[in-house]
């Protein structure tokens, strides 16, 4: 599956360790890869939080109609029975459109977002905890 985190564990995988209660995620919006995206969602028994039709999630026009008509950002994807964890999937923005590197913890391998791509998101975002992250990880910078 073609994917890369974002958001709060971005932010973990880069040393700043703080409670996040979701995973972002941006990914490749490919009829496959959304495949791919959507058994991994079954398997792990999480569900989309609005009523649609996961494999939407490949149809553009229908992301287009969601942000435009629903104002929607990401699409949520929770398990009933760890309500505690849901995956957002970044609407506004493809794979494709951001740089990544790989973050290793033990043998496995994360993409997560460029470090760069993750400041200029969250300063776009402004929320102040957004702005907290990045004068955290510029302070883990300058170590």
């Amino acid at each position: 599956m073609e994917y890369a985190v974002i958001g709060g564990l971005a932010v973990v995988l880069y040393g700043y360790v703080r409670f996040t209660k979701d995973i972002d995620l941006i990914i490749n919006f490919s009829k496959d890869n959304v495949k791919r995206f959507v058994n991994a969602m079954t398997l792990l028994k999480f569900k989309p939080g609005p009523p649609i039709e996961p494999m939407d999630l490949a149809n553009e026009d229908k992301r287009k109609e969601w942000i435009q008509e629903k104002n929607a950002k990401v699409i949520t994807f929770y398990n009933p029975e760890q309500q505690l964890l849901q995956i957002d999937v970044l609407l506004t923005i493809e794979l494709a459109q951001t740089k990544t590197v790989k973050k290793k913890i033990d043998d496995l391998e994360i993409p997560v977002i460029e470090y760069e791509e993750l400041i200029k998101m969250k300063r776009q975002t402004g929320r102040p905890f957004d702005l907290i992250d990045i004068e955290k990880l510029e302070e883990l910078r300058k170590v």
